[in-house]
């Protein structure tokens, strides 16, 4: 009798230590269960690609030729959210900045008056950018509709000039020269841009408040300078 007190004993301890320590577990795991990263939530990132053309007019004597003037962009942003409505962000991207220069000698002025079959004016760069963030609309933990007003800086490594000329002399079919590090544009460039979204389809424009060109002793007369606007389209990759 009493072996049977003790061994019933023995299984109701055995029973309530188990369930606290089951109880004790899911208590732990749903004090630490949060989660703050996704599309919706406190933080998000994710990379994306961009696609813009030039789309205002150059100054005189830097005309372009818009549709094959092309940049190219790949980043990665980040959003912190601060409420239902409003965010903060982050941006860092690498584009490609390509001016496809107009060839008439009459007005040509940028870099020179001198006439070839192709030239353009190429700067690519790394870029940064902080912005602001409006959120419209009920959502879900997803990407809705938003409006992103930002102000950016560019760093240009490797700026150059690009000529083609086709059948040169008789004895060239055709002659293509580079020339790097052009001492007449300027390292660095800042503006505004302003983004309108609907989920990973994004609408932009940029507009750059500084100068590309600079005097220098071979261009002692500042040279006009490109269109300031670019507009484009991304797509997010979720």
């Amino acid at each position: 009798m009493k072996k049977t007190i003790l061994l019933s004993i023995f299984l109701l301890a055995s029973v309530i230590t188990y369930s606290q320590r089951v109880l004790l577990e899911e208590n732990l795991a749903n004090d630490t269960s949060e989660v703050k990263w996704g599309q919706n939530l406190r933080h998000y990132g994710h990379f994306y690609f961009g696609l813009s053309i030039p789309s205002n007019p150059a100054e005189k004597g830097s005309e372009i030729m818009h549709g094959n003037s092309l940049s190219f962009d790949v980043g990665y942003r980040y959003k912190l959210k601060l409420c239902n409505w409003y965010a903060l962000g982050a941006d860092l991207n690498f584009s490609t900045n390509a001016y496809r220069l107009k060839q008439d000698a009459k007005t040509k002025i940028l870099p020179d008056s001198i006439e070839h079959d192709k030239e353009s004016i190429l700067a690519p760069g790394m870029k940064f950018e902080i912005y602001q963030r409006f959120n419209f609309g009920k959502r879900g933990n997803h990407v809705g509709d938003y409006l992103d007003i930002g102000a950016y800086g560019t760093y240009f490594f490797a700026t150059r000039h690009y000529t083609m000329d086709k059948n040169p002399t008789e004895d060239l079919k055709k002659l293509e020269i580079t020339e790097t590090g052009l001492d007449y544009m300027e390292n660095t460039e800042y503006g505004i841009s302003v983004r309108a979204g609907h989920g990973q389809w994004v609408i932009f424009g940029k507009y750059r408040l500084s100068d590309l060109f600079k005097t220098t002793a071979n261009y002692p007369v500042k040279l006009p300078e490109l269109p300031a606007l670019r507009i484009g389209v991304e797509i997010s990759i979720f």
